[in-house]
């Protein structure tokens, strides 16, 4: 793992965080990466395809930053968006974590409103995915492989998910660092079980409080921020 960086950093906002919410929402991240940038999707991610959406994205990076390279946080489907941009330009980005990104899809996807675009993009099996999961592997074997952190909350690892990626494996992305956020009364009975290197880092976290774990914002911190302390972590 690289060290930390001076790079500018980005957070992607997940899907329907508009500017006024994201900004409330996203205090804690702010506090713990303190130069932070939120940019959110356009029609809050729903109304357009994820490709089209990632487009977009980065198109506004470049007329904000130009070329240069930026570290990226990407929430849920941000994360998809910021992982889509590194497996693109893995030098431009060579840095990103994800929050709670269904990498494998998520089942609920199916049962939502199919008129938003974005949603099937996010199906277990979806093109997007698949295209995805190919150009990322793609990345990681390549000369100017980028270092991709995928945070996510356990819900239960085995049953039923973390209230939207479901089941909570999904967001286990091979070739990452890989980073499953546990309860303490569940890590002795789960850590055997996981597969090799995920590292566990201690919470009560669903998909919607991972940004609020202590334990996430200080790995948050100690990846954006020179000074932070290193975290503690178990790995399976």
């Amino acid at each position: 793992m690289q060290t930390q960086s001076v790079r500018p950093n980005v957070l992607i906002a997940g899907t329907g965080a508009v500017a006024l919410v994201a900004h409330r929402h996203y205090a804690p991240v702010r506090e713990a990466v303190p130069d932070l940038s939120i940019f959110t999707l356009a029609q809050g991610g729903l109304l357009k395809g994820v490709t089209e959406t990632c487009c977009d994205i980065l198109s506004r990076l470049t007329s904000q930053y130009g070329e240069q390279p930026l570290n990226l946080i990407g929430d849920s489907q941000g994360g998809l968006v910021a992982a889509w941009l590194t497996a693109h330009h893995p030098t431009r980005f060579p840095r990103t974590v994800t929050l709670g990104a269904p990498w494998g899809g998520t089942k609920l996807a199916p049962s939502w409103f199919p008129i938003l675009a974005a949603l099937p993009c996010m199906a277990p099996g979806s093109a997007f995915l698949c295209e995805l999961q190919a150009a990322i592997q793609a990345a990681l074997q390549g000369a100017g492989k980028p270092e991709i952190h995928s945070i996510y909350a356990a819900g239960d690892w085995f049953l039923p998910g973390d209230g939207l990626v479901w089941p909570s494996r999904s967001s286990c992305l091979p070739g990452a660092y890989n980073y499953l956020v546990v309860r303490e009364d569940l890590q002795a009975e789960l850590l055997p079980r996981l597969p090799t290197g995920i590292k566990v880092l201690t919470g009560k976290a669903n998909h919607f409080s991972l940004l609020r774990q202590a334990s996430v914002l200080q790995l948050l911190a100690s990846l954006f921020v020179p000074t932070a302390t290193p975290t503690k972590v178990l790995v399976a």
